[in-house]
């Protein structure tokens, strides 16, 4: 595989030259662009970027930002009680068990594994009534998980 990330060298208003880098790589994300004083920066950044992306690791900046799952989860309820008031109470109980779990958790910081731990946690509790939850249970809150 070749570096797919190039490099132009753009002349400023100033007279200096500024190199921006733009990384194009096939991972359903559109291509990556920052500007940098020198070409040997703009080329590191590129290389990193790129090999992030191939191996599965790259979450674009807006998602890096310190967002919570609960501040996504009340985003998502307020959106979805203005469309749909009557058939939400399924959805914001599942919700809020999500929120008590991994509202705290920063969204770049929420793992599979971290989900599958919850999940496992569902999956062994027990109802308000005292019996366990089925399996179509776990999976209608992981639904509703999915849709925030």
């Amino acid at each position: 595989m070749s570096n797919m990330a190039s490099i132009r060298k753009f002349k400023k208003k100033n007279g200096k030259y500024s190199y921006k880098a733009i990384v194009r790589v096939n991972d359903g994300y559109p291509p990556d662009y920052k500007s940098f004083p020198t070409r040997k920066e703009a080329k590191d950044w590129g290389t990193q970027i790129e090999a992030s992306r191939r191996q599965g690791s790259y979450f674009p900046e807006q998602v890096k930002a310190k967002h919570t799952l609960a501040d996504l989860i009340d985003r998502y309820l307020n959106i979805l009680q203005s469309t749909k008031p009557k058939s939400t109470k399924d959805i914001v109980r599942h919700l809020e068990w999500w929120k008590k779990r991994l509202g705290k958790y920063a969204v770049r910081n929420i793992t599979a594994d971290l989900i599958a731990g919850c999940r496992q946690e569902l999956a062994e509790g027990s109802t308000y009534k005292g019996t366990m939850r089925s399996p179509s249970t776990v999976n209608r809150y992981l639904a509703s998980l999915s849709g925030v």
